[in-house]
């Protein structure tokens, strides 16, 4: 599934788009993550936690969606299977249950450095990462929050995409992709370690782990970062590859977005 902000909800059925939910200017209601329940999906859009069901987009009337659409979602992750996480841009992150109720607000008063937060990513551990403008939290199982930033050798503003390849943490910011390193003994925090190889320089928006190795997107297309170290160009366009996922229907698909549209 997709967005696009002025047609509405699409699907992408085999190689075909097919749109769903048309958008309507009169409610300007708009679906930016799914989470199947049942025979519908659970989704949260610019307004609110609503249901998905058919055609039909119907909001729930949890305490989240005033939250949500007066702070403006920016990303969401699932935490397990009974909560999600939500970031906005001035209101921190919100911990929802599945009927829209808010568990927990974690904002600057728990650790972030700031309000806006970019993007959520959630390791295999359950921890679940926050991205702000230069600075990366982590909340871990016990609710507490551990800020990441220069002094991890953390730099470059934004941060601009976050994920794991192989039990290792990688973030994009404005100078590069780095790798967050394991501290070397018990005295010692975690650093960050800027990748060297230059092409890794031109993947400036998207990461997403991959079996062959760590693909990366941004300026003039796609990369693939392999084992051994090696940068291959995967994908060339004179256009800005922006965006990065992995198909669950379709084995070895990856699609992307650009400014002209999706793509595998």
């Amino acid at each position: 599934y997709t967005t696009h902000l002025t047609t509405g909800f699409w699907k992408l059925e085999g190689d075909e788009p097919v749109l769903v939910v048309p958008y309507n200017p009169s409610i300007k209601l708009l679906p930016f993550f799914l989470k199947p329940d049942g025979n519908s999906y659970l989704a949260v859009t610019n307004k609110g936690l609503a249901r998905f069901e058919g055609s039909n987009l119907t909001l729930l009337s949890g305490d989240s969606n005033e939250f949500i659409a007066d702070k403006i979602l920016t990303s969401v992750v699932t935490l397990d299977d009974t909560t999600l996480a939500v970031g906005t841009y001035s209101g921190g992150v919100i911990i929802i249950d599945m009927d829209g109720g808010i568990l927990r607000v974690i904002d600057r008063s728990s650790g972030l450095p700031e309000q806006t937060v970019d993007k959520l990513f959630v390791d295999r551990e359950r921890n679940l990462w926050i991205t702000t403008g230069g600075e990366i939290a982590r909340m871990d199982n016990s609710g507490a929050v551990t800020l990441f930033d220069e002094t991890n050798h953390l730099t470059g503003k934004p941060i601009r995409s976050i994920t794991a390849q192989n039990g290792r943490l990688y973030v994009i910011t404005g100078e590069g992709v780095f790798v967050l390193n394991p501290p070397p003994d018990v005295r010692s925090s975690a650093a960050f370690e800027l990748l060297p190889q230059p092409d890794l320089k031109l993947s400036y928006k998207a990461l997403l782990p991959h079996r062959e190795g760590l693909l990366s997107a941004g300026l003039a297309g796609g990369r693939l970062l392999q084992p051994d170290g090696i940068v291959k160009t995967i994908y060339h366009t004179t256009l800005d590859v922006v965006n990065l996922l992995e198909s669950r229907h379709y084995p070895g698909r990856i699609y992307f977005s650009d400014s002209k549209g999706v793509g595998w």
